[in-house]
């Protein structure tokens, strides 16, 4: 509904904000689709232990869906929003439900590939979206400081989504995003030294990128 309205459901959004942020939190288990459980058969030679054998096939990640659709909603909801109800105040509320997602994607992904493919089509879209709509940098500021939180992730994928995001973020706003570098120069300089050789490849992807708005060399600032 909101990708066919646009700005004049906008407005409205803000009645449900705060269901949006639980959606975003949600963290019970899975369920059955239909909520039915698997019977057992007495022919055919199909036991229930074959039909329980299936049962992942049919089940849905409740914090999963959920989050997704919560993550569709903000995107839309800052892509159509020219009088800004999402403002300073919605930013603090959402910024670390959504930033979060990083690391508990991990948890309902059922491997690296559908955990990427969350991050990279959905989640680091709708927080670039974010970024772009707020046209503050006390607000950058926040929300580029809680993605680098997650550059001291234990897992791996999170440190390379967490990379690549800032390395977005400086894409997206392009010059004007460079007042963050100081603070941003700590997260480059660790994950430079970051374990993993993807993540340490994303980082010096986003020093290049700094580098070409800057026209400057980094070395000096990460000495």
């Amino acid at each position: 509904l909101e990708r066919k309205l646009g700005a004049i459901f906008t407005p409205y959004l803000g009645h449900v904000a705060e269901h949006v942020v639980m959606a975003l939190r949600y963290t019970e288990g899975r369920v059955k689709k239909g909520g039915k459980k698997g019977r057992k058969r007495k022919a055919g030679g199909n036991s229930e232990d074959n039909d329980n054998k299936n049962s992942d096939n049919q089940l849905e990640c409740v914090p999963r869906d959920m989050a997704r659709a919560a993550v569709a909603v903000v995107k839309e909801w800052v892509i159509n929003d020219p009088d800004h109800t999402f403002d300073k105040t919605r930013l603090n509320r959402f910024c670390n439900p959504l930033v979060n997602l990083l690391e508990r994607a991990v948890e309902w992904s059922k491997d690296d590939a559908e955990y990427q493919a969350f991050v990279e089509n959905e989640l680091a879209p709708c927080l670039v979206a974010v970024c772009a709509h707020l046209e503050d940098n006390n607000l950058w500021k926040t929300l580029n400081h809680a993605v680098m939180t997650k550059g001291e992730s234990p897992h791996a994928k999170v440190r390379y989504s967490a990379v690549s995001i800032i390395k977005a973020f400086y894409d997206k706003i392009g010059e004007e995003f460079l007042v963050l570098l100081p603070e941003t120069v700590p997260f480059i300089s660790e994950r430079m030294e970051d374990p993993d050789e993807n993540v340490e490849s994303a980082t010096q992807e986003l020093i290049a990128m700094v580098e070409k708005l800057s026209g400057e060399d980094l070395d000096s600032y990460l000495r």
